[in-house]
């Protein structure tokens, strides 16, 4: 994944939009470091909607 301004704002929009509760925010300061937490129901959805707003996006 390309660090770029916005990545986090982009993954949480995307989350939202695919309706998936986020529980855990840890974001790290030195690196492109964020870990999410969701339940075990969300996991599918949450992966889904951060790979399409990265991956398809850019093919």
């Amino acid at each position: 994944m390309k660090a770029t301004r916005g990545t986090a704002g982009r993954i949480f929009s995307a989350l939202a939009h695919a309706h998936v509760n986020v529980k855990m925010i840890d974001q790290g300061s030195s690196e492109l470091n964020i870990i999410i937490g969701v339940k075990n129901d969300d996991f599918e959805p949450a992966i889904k909607a951060i790979y399409d707003i990265f991956i398809s996006a850019a093919i």
